[in-house]
């Protein structure tokens, strides 16, 4: 009786399909659909009140959730995509309801991707109560108009496991190579910067990013070259991704992120101390 209790606490998730993966007419028809959700490089600037600070406090949050919850890997990322989204078609986002939007974004991503999605509940509570269960609910429903319930959008993520199985790789090195990938493939949608680089450039660069911490240098360049031919992306492009993520986390690791308004405030412990802040 209590190893059929133990049993029915254990969350079941999806493996990665080896057929799928050796596919390569999946990588070919995710490049084509990539295209479709690309967010444009400045979509914060038609915005009035939300400003890329307050952006990276509450993706930073975001993530926080995200891993203290133990969502699956996609939920994080799909999330901030429709949080990004919906920032480029809405020029008069209010920013006491940017928390309530990102908020909404993980209700839905993870309902996508999660075998027991986030409740709205729990989500609730992780906002201090700054929002109630009926808001979330009617935001949701504002998400998925705005986004015109097209949900399926394509993330790093997708790319990451096809070029791995695509550089043939011993199991080990398989194992070790996704797991030195994954904090990249998280830090990218911290900052707003990162949005001109398609999501499969952001696998490719994190991967050679991920090569270069468990190799050196040399290797990264070889695998970037590699890579390259495996996505159809310029060669120096994807150099340039590959340069901004070894700096962006360089930068986290020193704590040298903020900007010059971000310097101005006390970090917060929730996206909701954005309300407090004077932007004028």
């Amino acid at each position: 009786m209590e190893l059929l209790c133990a049993e029915g606490n254990t969350i079941k998730r999806a493996y990665r399909d080896p057929v799928f993966l050796k596919d390569d007419r999946i990588l070919q028809n995710l490049l084509k659909a990539e295209e479709f959700y690309l967010i444009p490089a400045q979509h914060l600037e038609p915005q009035k009140e939300v400003r890329p600070y307050m952006r990276r406090i509450v993706v930073q949050w975001m993530l926080e959730v995200c891993e203290e919850q133990r969502c699956e890997e996609e939920v994080f990322s799909l999330s901030v995509n429709f949080l990004d989204r919906v920032l480029a078609i809405t020029t008069s986002l209010e920013k006491r309801h940017l928390q309530l939007l990102a908020t909404a974004c993980m209700f839905i991503a993870s309902k996508l991707k999660e075998t027991f999605p986030l409740t709205a509940e729990k989500l609730v509570l992780y906002t201090d109560r700054s929002i109630n269960h009926r808001q979330l609910v009617d935001w949701e429903l504002l998400v998925l108009s705005k986004l015109k319930f097209d949900v399926s959008s394509v993330i790093a993520l997708d790319f990451l496991d096809l070029l791995i199985e695509k550089l043939r790789l011993s199991r080990e090195m398989t194992v070790r190579l996704r797991s030195y990938s994954l904090p990249y493939i998280k830090l990218f949608p911290l900052d707003e910067k990162g949005v001109i680089y398609p999501p499969s450039m952001v696998a490719a660069a994190c991967l050679c990013a991920a090569v270069k911490d468990m190799s050196n240098s040399w290797k990264a360049d070889l695998y970037a070259r590699i890579l390259r031919d495996m996505i159809g992306a310029d060669l120096d492009c994807l150099k340039s991704c590959y340069e901004y993520l070894v700096r962006r986390a360089d930068e986290a690791n020193t704590g040298t992120t903020k900007s010059t308004e971000e310097k101005h405030v006390t970090q917060p412990g929730t996206p909701t101390d954005v309300l407090e802040i004077n932007v004028d």
